[in-house]
């Protein structure tokens, strides 16, 4: 616990620009830090006094490995903060995409929100199933991102056009003066539940939540630090009892077997949903163990076949050896099930060593720095909403899964894409028009001075 709050602190006493951001408390880099406090300053706290938390783990890694994992995680922020500061040490510049994205063609947004909603309705055949998905009736394992089949893949890619749409709607009602409340609640609600139909996914729904409101605090109404803490409390309560309910339904296939035989009569406790989705060292330590017991690196073949896993029709092959497959045979003893997540560090540290962890969570550092200095500049309600959705994904391998980003990156990319070619389209070069105005200017003052 002291070593962690120090290795903590410690990078943030030496730059300011590492701390906690009260000024716009919803951004990228505040986002990473978070996580790294959770992973670093709260993970200990809770071992201290709850006790490691087994989860499914066949049998706890020894004392030494969860030790050696957790000095895995600080290295990883001493990484990440240098990668940080270097890119937020220059200034900011003023970027023109967000303008451009927030002005999409009406027909456009039209567009967007009728092909998601046509493609969630093909995703659930009719109205009466998508009513019972949402009250508690499992819609089965082809809810989820892996691609089963033409088309429950197509309605996976065009699902999300749907939620971009309402959130273009919400951004133009939001930056109007007087923004009609009804819109924006039915906007939000609309674009929260297509992305929550990827099989009752907690983060498919609370990381576009948090950007919504990131980019209403960047734009519309500045945010508090006591607003956003009660608003992260909320949604960390919501998020364990949706988790909760999403664990019941998909472990009693909706209720087709009893609590009994799913065995699902005990509920984990706040700690220990902290310590099992907060990666806490113990679940690093399994790789860390298996490695001092003189299994080899894999020198970037699982990080490889991890990053090709979500994609279609490659990744059926790609996933047989891909981290998350390899780490779950060493979490049961055995081969067959898949349901845990690798943490980033431990398949950095299974590949490269310690020096894959540095290097991996260097480049993530400049990621989100380069993220954050696009926030501070973005002009637009779309743009920052888009820049706090990916950086928030990214900052997750601070705890998460490089397959989990890669597959955001696979299935929710397409309506960014999209928007950035229109935008471009319309408007090519948008500072083109200005340089030559500009020039014919100076050719004109030039003349002029002569003629005189």
């Amino acid at each position: 616990m002291v070593v962690g709050c120090g290795v903590f602190l410690f990078p943030q006493l030496m730059n300011p620009r590492l701390r906690l951001r009260v000024d716009r408390p919803l951004c990228p880099s505040n986002w990473a830090w978070l996580l790294f406090a959770i992973q670093l300053v709260l993970q200990p706290i809770l071992i201290l006094l709850f006790g490691v938390y087994q989860g499914q783990l066949s049998t706890l890694p020894s004392h030494g490995s969860i030790e050696a994992s957790f000095l895995l995680s600080c290295a990883a922020y001493c990484a990440f903060s240098a990668g940080l500061s270097i890119v937020l040490a220059r200034p900011a510049r003023r970027r023109d995409l967000g303008a451009r994205l927030d002005s999409v063609p009406v027909g456009v947004v039209i567009v967007f929100v009728f092909v998601g909603l046509v493609a969630v309705l093909w995703r659930f055949r009719s109205a009466s199933q998508l009513f019972s998905y949402f009250t508690g009736g499992y819609a089965g394992a082809s809810g989820t991102l892996g691609p089963s089949s033409l088309s429950s893949t197509a309605s996976t890619f065009l699902r999300p056009l749907g939620a971009y749409g309402l959130i273009l709607l919400w951004a133009r009602g939001a930056s109007r003066r007087r923004m009609h409340p009804v819109l924006l609640v039915v906007c939000t609600a609309g674009a929260l539940a297509i992305l929550a139909t990827y099989n009752y996914n907690r983060a498919a729904v609370v990381i576009p939540l948090v950007a919504l409101a990131a980019a209403y605090g960047r734009h519309i109404r500045r945010l508090s630090l006591r607003t956003v803490i009660t608003f992260g409390l909320i949604v960390l309560l919501a998020a364990l009892a949706f988790g909760n309910f999403r664990r019941i339904e998909i472990g009693t296939q909706g209720g087709k077997y009893s609590l009994q035989q799913a065995n699902l009569t005990t509920t984990p406790s706040v700690e220990q949903n902290i310590q099992l989705y907060g990666a806490a060292p113990q679940f690093t330590a399994v790789v860390v163990q298996n490695l001092s017991n003189g299994a080899g690196y894999y020198f970037g073949t699982t990080l490889a076949r991890s990053v090709l896993a979500p994609a279609p029709i490659v990744g059926r092959t790609a996933r047989l050896g891909s981290g998350t497959t390899l780490y779950n045979q060493l979490v049961y003893g055995r081969p067959g099930t898949v349901d845990q997540i690798i943490p980033f560090t431990a398949e950095l540290d299974w590949n490269f060593g310690i020096y894959g962890v540095l290097a991996g969570f260097f480049l993530v550092g400049l990621i989100v720095a380069r993220l954050q200095r696009a926030f501070d500049a973005s002009d637009g309600i779309v743009s920052s909403f888009v820049l706090q959705y990916f950086a928030m994904w990214a900052a997750f391998l601070v705890i998460g899964s490089i397959q989990v980003v890669t597959q955001i990156l696979v299935y929710f990319s397409l309506p960014v894409l999209l928007l950035a070619l229109l935008s471009r389209k319309r408007n090519p070069d948008p500072g083109l028009a200005e340089r030559e105005q500009g020039g014919r200017g100076r050719t004109d003052r030039a003349g002029l001075s002569r003629g005189n």
